[in-house]
């Protein structure tokens, strides 16, 4: 992967609102004059395109000066969720730009072989206005009046650890406004209702964080 000499990075603050660059270092974080959050850009052009990266570390280093002592303060790492510029990327914009939490992230699309089972009728939507936004361009859906239709989807997680849960959804005026999830985790499970009509495009809706 490419070094970090070679990023190109930008801050954006919403003290003051603009758009700034700083030689060095990266503010971020919270103080009683402002948020602070910044972003990182890597060149991939040594890459060959179609290249599947399996894993990548991310090494920062932390010189906490905005606190006092040896406070401990959680940094998150973000993916850039539409492409962005120096000149551009300011704080009012930063909604648009920042993507899921990094991490160890699995994803598990509908029809996974061994990942995924369904109960009842599921058709895949051939309507290309809205496969456009999901998941690699394709969803299942349910709109009969069966009860008991359920599908479920099984992460095969690399380790145990406290996992941020999210649900993919195309919304749209048909949905339902109260779409029943339920994540069960080691020593329970829980309900979560979605609304799958609020949003645009492709929408990833976070259900909680779990254990396991």
């Amino acid at each position: 992967m490419p070094s970090r000499a070679g990023s190109r990075r930008t801050k954006a603050s919403r003290a003051d609102r603009r758009n700034r660059r700083p030689a060095v270092l990266r503010a971020v974080g919270n103080t009683s004059t402002g948020v602070s959050r910044a972003l990182l850009k890597f060149p991939l052009t040594g890459v060959p395109a179609g290249t599947k990266v399996d894993s990548a570390d991310l090494r920062l280093y932390y010189d906490q000066t905005h606190t006092a002592g040896d406070t401990e303060v959680r940094l998150e790492a973000h993916r850039a969720a539409q492409a962005w510029t120096e000149d551009q990327a300011t704080w009012n914009s930063a909604n648009a730009i920042t993507g899921e939490l990094s991490g160890t992230a699995v994803v598990v699309d509908d029809g996974e072989t061994g990942r995924t089972a369904a109960v009842g009728a599921w058709p895949a939507s051939g309507n290309t206005a809205y496969t456009q936004y999901a998941v690699d361009q394709d969803y299942l859906h349910n709109k009969d009046s069966v009860a008991g239709d359920t599908y479920t989807w099984q992460p095969n997680l690399p380790e145990d650890g406290t996992y941020q849960v999210e649900a993919h959804y195309v919304p749209a005026s048909d949905r339902a406004t109260s779409a029943p999830y339920t994540v069960t985790y080691n020593g329970g499970s829980k309900a979560y209702p979605v609304d799958q009509q609020a949003g645009t495009g492709g929408v990833w809706k976070t259900l909680g964080s779990r254990v396991e």
